[in-house]
């Protein structure tokens, strides 16, 4: 029943993830059947589910932080900078906002994540964004704190 409510709203490819981290996996799906079958997945494990339309491009992700570097909002360079800082301001995001877009050539530029908390590790997108301007990440989440 769920799947056919899904496949009137909007058609394929979808993705099936479960909202919070689990063990289920994410499943991008093409077929009504595959869709019927994904959907089971998240009822097998006892996830709470969200299925989406896929949509191709380029993943990008912006980090903003409030009160950086003398800017009211700070945009860690990205093509998507001054969007994010935009995002930022509308949302009220009173420290930290990390923004995840999708680009696509045709159809524009597609919001599909926020966080409020960076992620700290090493190798992580805001760790590298910090080191491309040459701030240690430590200063930053410092700064974020002292917020």
């Amino acid at each position: 029943k769920k799947a056919k409510e899904v496949h009137e709203k909007f058609g394929a490819p979808w993705v099936v993830k479960s909202l919070m981290p689990s063990d289920m996996g994410v499943h991008v799906v093409n077929t009504f059947n595959e869709l019927v079958d994904a959907i089971e997945d998240g009822v097998s494990h006892g996830e709470s589910i969200v299925v989406g339309e896929l949509i191709p491009g380029k993943r990008e992700e912006a980090h903003t932080v409030s009160g950086y570097r003398g800017e009211e909002v700070y945009a860690f360079p990205s093509s998507v900078g001054d969007l994010a800082k935009n995002l930022h301001q509308h949302l009220g995001a009173r420290h930290y906002l990390k923004s995840s877009f999708v680009l696509h050539s045709r159809l524009g530029v597609y919001l599909t994540d926020l966080a409020f908390l960076p992620d700290l590790n090493p190798n992580s997108n805001f760790s590298k964004c910090c080191e491309q301007v040459a701030a240690r990440p430590r200063d930053v989440i410092e700064h974020i704190l002292s917020l």
